[in-house]
């Protein structure tokens, strides 16, 4: 809701995200003359690559060549009432044509790197003013957008993508993230990840959808590594530091063990059975991004386990995958989240230098005799 709003702040939050969004934003200019009132509203920090689609309060609307608004009732009487026009923030950008010629502004007034919609409201006779503009002068116009262009390591082109991997990537090395010198990125672990986040996923309709999905915002004042958090949350993403030193990422489907643990590398261990003390739930929904409810939070049908809530009561838990643009993507994560949150056993071990061969993993075979422990461990 907070993305969608238009309102008027002299110093508001910049956000900047990836994906896909609808998005209203603070008014870089709100004022009236004869009768009509303009408006700029700034979407997004940073160029985005196309607006999809325009709406006026609540209705989407088709506009003309010029930009006038054809939809009823703004366009059913033959007169035309609201116009908009919009830039994508590049650089340079060129100012509004009517800003120029009613308000004065000149070829300086570009507002470079920065998405925006202009729009008219024109007069109307007070009879049809509550129809065409049910909340007045605040009746919001929003857009639904393709935000940033990422790079792609696989092919080497910058392009709008929905890839949760290669937005992490971006955010790693942006200026507004952590901006990180390519020389310490692991270019070929992210193209990996995205190869398994572009893969098919098949649906309980039989349809088929990108496994991973991300579509999201951040402001530039959050903390980074909440902002990180929350894109590798929309496709079980890991960054982690390779033993070359080097940023990479990890994550989103069962990798098999490679290195093996085994009593003669063990110096000691510390480890306890884990299913029943971290099963701190039984119930479990995630909060997910629904285009269909107009881009609101919706939440999955709830997994519920009704042994054990017969025996300790309700324990409810909510995932937040406010980035995830799918409910079947979203309980894919939820899934996959419980079987990390309900170990059989968690702990940790001490080995010899045997052990310096699972840094980069991120699963491994333990054997330990003595608990009866043969089987695969997360790192």
């Amino acid at each position: 809701q907070d993305v969608q709003a238009v309102f008027n702040q002299p110093a508001a939050e910049r956000l900047r995200g990836y994906g896909r969004g609808k998005l209203g934003g603070p008014r870089a200019f709100y004022d009236s003359d004869d009768g009509n009132l303009d408006q700029i509203i700034m979407l997004h920090h940073g160029t985005i690559d196309a607006i999809e689609a325009f709406y006026v309060g609540d209705r989407k609307v088709t506009l003309d060549e010029e930009g006038w608004v054809e939809t009823k009732p703004w366009g059913d009487d033959g007169g035309k009432r609201i116009r908009i026009m919009s830039r994508l923030g590049t650089v340079p950008s060129a100012p509004y044509p009517l800003m120029v010629e009613d308000w004065g502004w000149t070829e300086n007034h570009r507002l470079d790197e920065i998405a925006t919609i202009y729009a008219r409201m024109e007069s109307v006779k007070i009879e049809k003013f509550n129809k065409m503009y049910p909340e007045a002068q605040n009746t919001p116009v929003r857009a639904v957008c393709r935000l940033s262009r990422v790079h792609d390591p696989r092919t080497g082109a910058t392009d709008w993508s929905e890839t949760p991997a290669l937005h992490a990537l971006d955010y790693l090395m942006h200026r507004d993230g952590y901006r990180l010198d390519p020389a310490d990125i692991d270019f070929d672990s992210f193209g990996a990840k995205a190869n398994l986040d572009e893969q098919r996923a098949r649906k309980k309709d039989g349809s088929t959808e990108q496994r991973y999905r991300h579509w999201g915002l951040y402001s530039l004042a959050a903390d980074p590594k909440d902002t990180l958090a929350a894109i590798l949350a929309t496709a079980d993403g890991e960054v982690y530091e390779t033993v070359e030193g080097k940023v990479a990422i990890r994550g989103g489907a069962w990798s098999e063990p490679v290195v093996e643990i085994w009593p003669e590398h063990i110096i000691s261990f510390d480890l306890e059975q884990g299913s029943d003390r971290f099963a701190a739930y039984n119930e479990m929904s995630a909060s997910y991004l629904n285009p269909s409810l107009d881009y609101q939070p919706d939440d999955t049908p709830r997994w519920i386990d009704y042994v054990d809530q017969a025996e300790r009561g309700r324990m409810p838990e909510t995932l937040d995958l406010s980035g995830v643009p799918s409910a079947s993507q979203a309980m894919r994560l939820t899934k996959i989240q419980r079987y990390k949150d309900q170990p059989r056993w968690q702990g940790t071990i001490t080995t010899t230098l045997a052990g310096l061969e699972a840094r980069d993993e991120e699963t491994i075979r333990l054997v330990i005799p003595e608990l009866g422990i043969d089987g695969p461990f997360r790192v």
